[in-house]
Formats: structure tokens, C-alpha cells, sequence
């Protein structure tokens, strides 16, 4: 089970949740980074795009849909980095973001 999944669709990056998408900005990837030191199980995440299930879907083939899987926590609420590559580019992109 996951809990959020972290995805760079080439447009956008986003955090898939059960309960939605959302697109990620300096405070989603603050609260991503920082799930497990606030104790955040993602289960009180509202307000991001709503997801169109499919059958049985789960929120990792919604991922798969939507992109590139970067990195997810699983259901230890542990954060694991699947594309190590592109989780140091999209961190590094958004330092610079963050800088402006």
C-alpha cells in the first residue's frame, strides 16, 4: 500500500493520494519532504484534483497514468526514491524555484 506517490508527468509534478492529485508547489513538497517529522499519513489531504477511478484501480496505477514515478511513502510511511536521477533534479528545480 502507498500512502503518496510523487510523479513528474514532463509538465507538472504532482502527489497522488487516495484522496486526489495535487499539484506540487513549495508547500506540497515542503509537506511531502516532511511527512514522517509531522507525523502525516496523507489521509487528511484535501482539496487537489480529483481522481477518475477505473475499476480497480489504486493510486500506483494512477500514477503510472499520469507519468514518471519519482519516489512514494509506503504504508511505513517510509519515503522511498524510485528514480534517484530525477528525484535530485526536481529537487534541484525547485530550490532554484525557491530562491527566486
Amino acid at each position: 500500500m502507498y500512502q503518496a506517490i510523487y510523479v513528474h508527468t514532463g509538465a507538472y509534478d504532482a502527489v497522488i493520494t487516495e484522496k486526489g492529485v495535487f499539484p506540487v508547489d513549495e508547500r506540497t513538497l515542503y509537506c511531502f519532504l516532511n511527512a514522517s517529522s509531522l507525523n502525516d499519513d496523507f489521509s487528511d489531504w484535501e482539496g487537489g484534483w480529483e481522481i477518475n477511478w477505473n475499476n480497480n484501480d489504486n493510486i500506483w496505477d494512477v500514477a503510472l497514468d499520469m507519468g514518471d514515478i519519482v519516489a512514494y511513502y509506503d504504508k511505513n510511511n517510509t519515503l522511498r526514491v524510485c528514480d534517484k536521477d530525477l528525484w535530485k533534479e526536481r529537487l534541484l528545480f525547485w530550490s532554484d524555484r525557491l530562491r527566486q
